[in-house]
């Protein structure tokens, strides 16, 4: 079975949707740390059993004749099954910002003018930042970034930069046929008179004119460099840069925003680094103690400090999880998770619940079987791969098959 199939047998979880609370902007990591995961806290407890006097004389089986054991007795049963086991480490939710907004707008002397050039004389360079979100907000489709002189400065989606002035009469291009389709989307294709192409024509002249005036803006027809700003998707504001009030002039850095889905940050060292791979699927333990499905998204560089040293051996790595269900993780920016990741795998593996494992006390390990009639035999075994999500354990025993049933230690 792959990660991905093993992983989605746990229940992912489903949350409503919640209002964003915007972070402090210091959302690092802590320092890693390698997680004791409950598969060693079983082990201890089998080790603990030995120490105690709870453990068996070593013996090919044991078969006890007449009645089942006495006091309450709990069941399980040896299965064939695919097992998964995993190993823990800590990580901590976060908002990153991959992209600084800078301002192409002039202000309102360059903005109201078709070329960008001032006919009253006044300077063109810049304008007044007069409003700017807080750190948190989404901004959409349609939505204002900032306000340069009470001019909105908008964002559309695509993946072409705005790089030029848009109006009828420039040159075809790809950039005009973004444009008309943000306008068609937000509603203003002049009633479905505008062709979404590469021609900026009089039908694509009255869709921005209706959508200046929709915004509150001057209604030139025109759309001026610096009036939008074309980014792939929405965005999470995570800083402002400039105050407002204060000079925002052409090539000024106003904004830093990101994706407005939380991610995971983690650390490995270099040795852990073959436990993960992008694309590779992870569970993450939320704070509430649910779990979800994340996807690494990427693996940076070692540290310089720690690689600077001649050795890779205990250089911190970053790796990025995104999740597959944002929404999860809306509201919990800064908290720690536990992201769990994929080391083995068995298919169709014999396998007992681990509360079945008794320590022998010459070493080794065994399970006690029902056999009916009040029969139980004490059947060596040799134990492998533990699945913690499951609480198996896998066996290899020549007197052990599917089906049988086997004592369990009581809760």
């Amino acid at each position: 079975m792959s990660p991905i199939k093993t992983l989605r047998r746990l229940r992912p979880v489903e949350v409503q949707d919640r209002p964003e609370t915007p972070g402090d902007g210091q959302q690092a990591p802590s320092a890693p740390r390698r997680r004791v995961g409950r598969i060693a806290i079983a082990l201890v407890l089998l080790a603990a059993a030995v120490a105690s006097g709870w453990f068996l004389r070593p013996s090919g089986s044991i078969t006890t004749n007449g009645a089942t054991p006495t006091g309450a007795v709990s069941y399980g049963q040896a299965v064939r099954t695919d097992l998964t086991q995993m190993q823990s480490f800590d990580g901590t939710l976060a908002y990153t910002a991959d992209t600084t907004v800078v301002n192409r707008l002039s202000g309102s002397t360059g903005a109201s003018s078709s070329t960008g050039s001032s006919s009253s004389g006044a300077s063109s360079s810049g304008g007044t930042l007069t409003w700017a979100p807080t750190q948190g907000t989404v901004v959409r489709r349609g939505g204002a970034l900032y306000d340069v002189d009470q001019q909105p400065v908008v964002l559309f989606y695509g993946a072409i930069p705005a790089y030029r002035t848009l109006q009828a009469g420039v040159s075809d291009g790809a950039d005009v046929k973004q444009l008309e389709q943000n306008l068609k989307s937000l509603g203003f294709d002049d009633g479905g008179a505008m062709t979404v192409d590469d021609h900026f024509d009089s039908a694509t002249t009255q869709a921005v004119n209706d959508w200046q005036t929709a915004i509150g803006a001057t209604a030139t027809g025109i759309v001026t460099l610096g009036e939008v700003v074309f980014l792939s998707g929405p965005v999470r504001v995570d800083q402002v840069l400039l105050p407002v009030g204060s000079s925002a002039g052409s090539g000024d850095q106003v904004l830093e925003v990101g994706s407005t889905a939380p991610i995971v940050t983690m650390s490995l060292s270099s040795n852990q680094l073959s436990l993960v791979k992008v694309g590779g699927a992870v569970m993450i333990e939320l704070p509430d103690g649910s779990t979800t499905v994340g996807t690494v998204a990427s693996i940076g560089a070692p540290s310089s400090s720690s690689s600077s040293q001649g050795s890779n051996s205990s250089s911190s790595i970053p790796i990025t999880v995104s999740l597959d269900k944002p929404k999860v993780g809306q509201g919990l920016s800064g908290a720690a998770v536990t992201v769990d990741v994929v080391t083995d795998q068995r298919k169709d593996a014999l396998a007992v619940p681990v509360t079945a494992l008794l320590a022998l006390q010459g070493g080794g390990y065994a399970v006690q079987v029902d056999r009916g009639g009040g029969r139980t035999e004490m059947v060596r075994v040799t134990p492998g791969l533990f699945d913690d999500a499951k609480g198996l354990v896998e066996i290899t025993s020549a007197g052990l098959q599917p089906g049988d049933r086997v004592i369990v230690a009581s809760s």
